[in-house]
């Protein structure tokens, strides 16, 4: 269960690509570099769990 309750932190997987930032948009999993439609996590735990279960190399970081 998250601490965060009112939900003021929002946690993303992002990757380096070249120069560019690319954000983790799906389950399948796809990556692109618009952060719009980036997946949204409650939690940094739960972000790496996803992480981890897709196989993909990532980093968890904080919604700006």
């Amino acid at each position: 269960m998250s601490a965060d309750t009112g939900h003021s932190i929002n946690w993303l997987i992002t990757r380096k690509s070249g120069d560019d930032t690319e954000y983790l948009v799906s389950a399948t999993p796809t990556w692109k570099t618009d952060k719009r439609f980036a997946k949204i996590f409650d939690t940094k735990a739960g972000a790496r769990k996803y992480l981890k279960s897709t196989g993909e190399k990532g980093t968890v970081r904080k919604s700006d």
